[in-house]
C-alpha cells in the first residue's frame, strides 16, 4: 500500500518565518497536573540560541 501525503506541498507552512530572529518570541505552556493551563512564558527567540551560540564556541554560559 502506498504512502499518500495528506497535505499537498504548496499548503505546508515554511519552516521559519521570513522575520528576523529578533523579533520572534518563543511561549511555552506550563500545565498543572489536572491537565489545565497553569501558566505560560514567553521570551524572544535570542534568549533560547544565545547559550547554543556560546557552547559552539566552545564556551558554555547559563
Amino acid at each position: 500500500m502506498p504512502i499518500e501525503a495528506t497535505v499537498q506541498p504548496h499548503e505546508i507552512a515554511p519552516l521559519a518565518p521570513d522575520l528576523p530572529f529578533e523579533t520572534m518570541m518563543i511561549e511555552t505552556v506550563f500545565f498543572d497536573e489536572r491537565g489545565e493551563e497553569a501558566r505560560r512564558r514567553r521570551l524572544p527567540l535570542q534568549a533560547l540560541l544565545g547559550p547554543l551560540r556560546h557552547r559552539r564556541r566552545g564556551v558554555f554560559r547559563v
